[in-house]
């Protein structure tokens, strides 16, 4: 409400003179005085001064206090893009039982690499341009007993490490190349210690970075010091650690590092004893870290404005999730819930979901939609104000279909917008022993 504002008030004081007129009652007429008469004398002037009256001051008008943006809910629509993603049914498959999928890009490619330890496949190394298409780069040696999980900028233009599967044990391995298409084993990365430390984590799936794209190269620092492996994520040189608890009487403890900065514990997670934080991902509004509560039987979220202090979710619908995503606009998850009866569900068996939330507190499940009936999305990879899903679509016989999805994403969910539906409740699992 604009203030109006009111005129000045003030008195203004007036010196007034009285003029003393002498009149003379006589019958006969005044004679008129001479030229040269002198002129009666005035009235001495008022020694005492004109006393001043102070203008009553002028109100300063009431400021209008700016709203507080309310957060809508933050909608999305996926496309299916036409076509494969690669050039053959079954190239994708391994990403089914990948955790926390990572990418990076190396000037206007982009690279995913997929771990195949658990088939045959070989080691796989995916190229793009687009996002929409991929090829197979070349590895050497290109024996099957090899599997890629991670890919850094660093060395003579990219790393990726690894694994060899040769012997009775695996063991680590690593890559370079110089244009991300050939890649020839070495015998040293030329990485820090912290540095290979990260890379090697990443490649074991416990490391989210803040743009989405793994780079070990701008960290100075050096590894944490403890005997849990902790969930970290990596914003450029800076790293935060959600070291989980060893029973269930602790909470998840939160330890940070930046520069060549030794690690220090930060703070802990509200309401996080004998927890597990999976993943954490920081939004234009604040963090967000989905984990599981104790025994990991229940689905958790945990919001941060500053990464320190944390206040967990009352109720959490997002179960079965594949991969996290901050943006501008909030946070993605994507992920599937199984279809199947029973203990022995296949692969196929499955709905691909996708929940939203602009302040991490409050989240939605989108509409379900037909082409996510035996299909699902594992890596999310920004490009602009574009977001694709990488996944896997089943078919009826066969081996799946590796698939992309795109959606636009929004500038920005904080607009002044009606109140959010309620978050619908989580549907009655239909797994083992159900």
């Amino acid at each position: 409400m604009n203030a109006h504002r009111r005129p000045a008030l003030g008195a203004i004081a007036l010196a007034l003179s009285t003029t003393l007129l002498v009149a003379c009652a006589s019958a006969t007429p005044t004679p008129t005085p001479s030229p040269t008469a002198s002129p009666p004398p005035s009235a001495p002037p008022s020694s005492a001064p004109t006393p001043s009256v102070a203008p009553t001051p002028t109100p300063l008008p009431t400021p209008t206090p700016t709203p507080t943006p309310v957060l809508g809910p933050l909608t999305i629509a996926w496309h299916k893009s036409g076509g494969a993603a690669t050039p053959k049914a079954g190239d994708w498959e391994d990403m089914a039982a990948q955790v926390n999928l990572t990418w990076t890009k190396f000037g206007d490619l982009y690279i995913v690499p997929l771990d195949t330890s658990g088939s045959d496949a070989g080691p796989q190394i995916w190229l793009s341009h687009d996002l929409v298409k991929w090829q197979k780069a070349t590895i050497r040696p290109a024996g099957k007993l090899f599997s890629v999980t991670a890919v850094t900028l660093g060395g003579p233009g990219l790393i990726a490490i690894g694994s060899d599967l040769n012997g009775d044990a695996p063991t680590n391995v690593a890559w370079t190349s110089t244009d991300g298409l050939v890649w020839n084993q070495t015998k040293t990365t030329g990485l820090t210690a912290g540095q290979d430390w990260l890379l090697r984590m990443t490649a074991s799936g416990y490391v989210t970075y803040d743009a989405g794209m793994v780079d070990v190269s701008t960290y100075q620092g050096k590894a944490i010091d403890t005997e849990q492996v902790p969930r970290i994520f990596a914003s450029g040189g800076s790293l935060t650690a959600f070291v989980n608890p060893s029973d269930a009487k602790h909470p998840v403890e939160i330890w940070q590092t930046s520069g060549t900065s030794d690690w220090h514990q930060a703070g802990v997670v509200a309401d996080s004893d004998g927890a597990t934080v999976l993943s954490a991902a920081r939004g234009a509004h604040g963090w967000f870290a989905l984990g599981c509560a104790k025994d990991c039987t229940d689905s958790a979220g945990w919001t941060s404005a500053d990464g320190i202090t944390w206040k967990a979710i009352a109720a959490l619908v997002v179960d079965g999730g594949n991969a996290l995503i901050a943006d501008q606009g909030g946070f993605v998850i994507v992920g599937e819930r199984v279809t199947g009866l029973g203990c022995a569900v296949g692969d196929s068996e499955i709905f691909g979901e996708t929940w939203t939330s602009s302040d991490g507190r409050t989240w939605h499940k989108m509409p379900e939609e037909a082409q996510f009936n035996h299909a699902s999305m594992h890596l999310l990879i920004a490009d602009g104000r574009t977001l694709h899903g990488l996944g896997l679509t089943y078919l009826a016989s066969g081996a799946p279909r590796s698939t992309v999805w795109t959606t636009t994403l929004p500038d920005d969910s904080a607009t002044t917008a009606p109140a959010s539906t309620p978050t619908p409740a989580p549907s009655a699992s239909t797994g083992c022993g159900n």
